[in-house]
């Protein structure tokens, strides 16, 4: 009997286990299949639903990209002269991802770029000290001189992390001529004002870039196949019909003219080419240097230079170089006067009431509107 009940427990005992092992079976398959649902779900919408997002995350740290600037178009006046153009200047940046990976000496790195390029030594700290940035500009533009210093200081020194890329400059060789006529272009290469904004689209071109594939380490892998080099298109010149000498001679005049008589809105004054129309000049006093745009004249300075409150001193510095920027001579209205005489006497021509050898002689005068001229008593307009 013992023997009986012993072999029963002991099935049921296997009975147990076995339902024991099945319900494991069982959740751990329900779990498992969960499991790669939730994964299934996430790789679709890693792979499907953001896959444009990823992959560019992916080529952002895979790829290197610079930017190959176009050379902006050349501005010439009506003989061929240069009034703006494009030099070739380099810009330096330095890739704090590298300096960090590489163990370079950044105080030295900060100290001689500082001396090099005459920028803050503490803006270099805190550009290097970005770890995860593989860009950060120091300073641009940079002249041939002072690139060729930088090299020779990368050179000697066997410093790895710090970089050249090409880049240009605008140039006013004139300085003051013409400045309102030809405005001036930002750091960003846009033209901001006059004909550097106005044909922007003309004289910008387009640009090229430059874009290699980096290792795991973030270097260059510098193989043709592993490269894509899209040359730039530098932009279009332009010819103006402004004659560069009339433009200086009246500019002297005018220079001279608010000297003499002490005017304190200054001068314009416009030449034309009566035959053609072409504009020959425009000249608006006082003017400015686009090489250096931002910079008020030393008259407007001295007008400023009893501002104490440095919001007011702000304001007016601002408020000076809208006046020197605009190009009084579209942009203001003045009364016409005597310039409808041209009017009055080519309509006469054309209706024969006079030819180019008629003489009128004034001897009265007229009231319009209250005013009349000083010929004599007023004649009432009938």
């Amino acid at each position: 009997m013992s023997d009986k009940l012993a072999l029963a427990k002991e099935k049921a005992r296997k009975r147990s286990n076995r339902a024991l092992i099945v319900r494991t079976l069982f959740l751990l398959a329900v779990c498992g299949v969960a499991a790669f649902f939730i994964l299934a779900v996430r790789l679709y919408d890693v792979q499907v639903n953001n896959n444009s997002h990823y992959e560019s995350l992916a080529l952002s740290a895979q790829l290197r990209q610079l930017t190959l600037r176009a050379s902006r178009g050349t501005i010439f006046d009506a003989n061929g002269k240069i009034l703006a153009m494009s030099a070739a200047t380099e810009n330096v940046f330095i890739s704090p991802f590298e300096l960090d990976r590489d163990d370079q000496d950044v105080q030295l790195i900060a100290s001689g770029l500082s001396s090099i390029l005459g920028v803050d030594r503490d803006m270099i700290l805190e550009r290097a000290g970005r770890v995860y940035s593989q860009y950060e500009i120091i300073k641009f533009q940079v002249e041939s001189d002072e690139a060729s210093q930088v090299r020779e200081f990368i050179r000697t020194n066997r410093l790895s992390g710090i970089y050249l890329e090409p880049n240009s400059r605008r140039y006013y060789p004139n300085n003051n001529l013409a400045s309102q006529i030809i405005g001036f272009v930002g750091t960003d290469h846009i033209g901001l004002d006059g004909l550097e904004m106005r044909y922007e689209s003309h004289l910008s071109g387009v640009n090229g870039r430059m874009v290699r594939l980096t290792n795991a380490r973030g270097r260059d892998l510098r193989f043709v196949d592993f490269e894509d080099y899209i040359d730039a298109h530098d932009g279009h010149d332009i010819t103006l019909t402004i004659d560069s000498s009339v433009q200086y001679y009246v500019e002297k005049h005018l220079a001279q003219a608010i000297e003499d008589y002490d005017v304190e809105n200054g001068a314009m004054c416009i030449v034309m080419n009566a035959r053609t129309g072409a504009i020959l000049a425009i000249a608006n006093y006082p003017n400015y240097d686009p090489n250096d745009f931002l910079r008020i004249s030393d008259r407007e300075m001295e007008r400023l230079s009893g501002l104490e409150d440095e919001g007011e001193l702000r304001a007016g510095i601002y408020n000076a170089q809208l006046r020197q920027w605009r190009n009084r001579s579209l942009a203001d209205t003045y009364e016409p006067g005597s310039v409808f005489k041209i009017l009055t006497v080519a309509m006469a021509l054309e209706e024969g009431i006079a030819t180019p050898d008629s003489v009128y002689e004034c001897t009265g005068s007229m009231e319009i509107l209250g005013r009349q001229n000083s010929n004599g008593d007023p004649i009432p307009l009938r």
